[in-house]
């Protein structure tokens, strides 16, 4: 079933301009009613639509399924669910393409790919997580796997950069659904049935979104000094001033690489995930273990003053702000770079 061909005849109808090359559309007159169109796919009666297209290619089929439930139980047994951003030319496209494949393919970890696909890196996690790109006639594809499951990002017709999310087994990714006949909504396994469709395509959108925000946390325009600057001087929380961040300081880096890591991404981190992060060895007792705390503590109310970190509503739980992941990327990723590669940008 391909949502793309289908979307074109939609729109042909509906009296919308557009290009269609492949599997793809560079150009959409109305791109608002369209999207409109290829939402209201994932809301179609799928038992019945393929009921029909069944008795219309096995027109016997009455006859050969059971009288009691002359039905069949329709699955998906695979899912792609696709993103595209369409750039202005081939030239736009292309120069930012190549650092995107760079960034992809050395900055994104496991814990990351597993953070894309809506999932916790767990020890209870018991399949491969891989990364890898392909250079093909058509341009270059880079794809993340966690399991059978994966996403991946690949430049369409020149001037499109679509990112794709796959889902081959669905049971590994949960979902709320109602449960028994209370209705109550419980955290599940999802199922392959087509009952499901709906919660798969909002997988597959929040995992193509989630992807998306880490690409573009590399393209910046601003320079180095401009995106730390700010947090290099001291400020102020609840009245009282801070000391300024010092980024290539060892404490210091040593807590943004901490709060940069992709498992905190969706439930955000507390004062013990930190203090794991950053002691490597046990403390050694009572006193020492509060003063771990305290001093972590502290750290955290360093990085709010500078609008590093926010605090989650009603939790003791923190996330890196928009601000703060521009920062603390910028900074790791200038911590990777040779000298060399420094030295030619310039």
């Amino acid at each position: 079933m391909n949502g793309r061909e289908w979307l074109a005849r939609e729109m042909t109808k509906s009296c919308i301009r557009f290009v269609k090359e492949d599997n793809c559309f560079p150009y959409v007159d109305d791109p608002l009613r369209a999207q409109r169109l290829l939402a209201k796919q994932v809301h179609v009666d799928w038992p019945h639509v393929l009921d029909r297209l069944a008795l219309e290619v096995n027109p016997a089929l009455p006859s050969i399924l059971r009288r009691d439930d002359p039905h069949h139980y329709w699955c998906a047994h695979q899912l792609e669910w696709a993103t595209d951003v369409l750039f202005v030319d081939h030239q736009s496209l292309a120069a930012v393409y190549q650092p995107l494949v760079q960034h992809a393919m050395t900055q994104f970890s496991c814990a990351d790919v597993m953070r894309f696909l809506g999932r916790k890196a767990s020890h209870a996690f018991l399949g491969e997580v891989t990364s890898d790109f392909k250079n093909r006639v058509e341009g270059i594809r880079v794809m993340h796997r966690a399991g059978r499951n994966s996403v991946k990002t690949y430049d369409k017709n020149g001037s499109i950069l679509r990112v794709e999310t796959t889902i081959n087994a669905p049971t590994e990714l949960r979902a709320p659904r109602p449960k028994g006949e209370s209705g109550e909504l419980v955290v599940q396994p999802v199922r392959k049935t087509v009952a499901d469709l709906e919660r798969l395509t909002e997988i597959g959108q929040r995992a193509n979104e989630r992807y998306l925000d880490a690409l573009a946390e590399m393209h910046q325009d601003a320079s180095l000094h401009e995106v730390i600057a700010p947090i290099c001087k001291h400020a102020t929380f609840r009245g009282k001033r801070v000391r300024a961040l010092r980024p290539w300081d060892s404490d210091d880096l040593a807590l943004f690489q901490a709060i940069a890591d992709g498992a905190f991404v969706l439930r955000g981190f507390t004062n013990r995930d930190l203090v794991n992060r950053l002691y490597q060895k046990p403390a050694a007792d009572d006193s020492d273990r509060r003063r771990r705390r305290s001093r972590t503590s502290r750290q955290l109310r360093l990085l709010r003053a500078h609008g590093v970190i926010r605090k989650l509503p009603k939790q003791n739980r923190y996330q890196l702000t928009g601000k703060g992941r521009r920062i603390v990327t910028a900074i790791l990723a200038a911590r990777d770079t040779p000298v060399s590669a420094l030295l030619h940008a310039a």
